[in-house]
């Protein structure tokens, strides 16, 4: 799997760096699932929810095209 290119700053970021990025948000959505913690979050919680699907929508596009 190639890793998405992510750009902080102006920094393109390694492949190991977006691949630590990647697993972080994964964790933070799995997290997300679990009821209690994310209403402990508030409204934010679903917006954060809304957000990471979208970047993981981003993230696995095909680059090929």
């Amino acid at each position: 799997m190639e890793e998405a290119k992510i750009i902080i700053n102006d920094n393109l970021l390694c492949d190991a760096q977006s691949a630590t990025v990647r697993m972080a948000l994964i964790q933070f959505s799995i997290s997300l699932q679990d009821k209690d913690f994310r209403e402990a979050l508030g409204p934010i919680g679903l917006a954060y929810q809304a957000r990471l699907k979208e970047i993981f929508v981003l993230m696995s596009e095909d680059k090929s095209r």
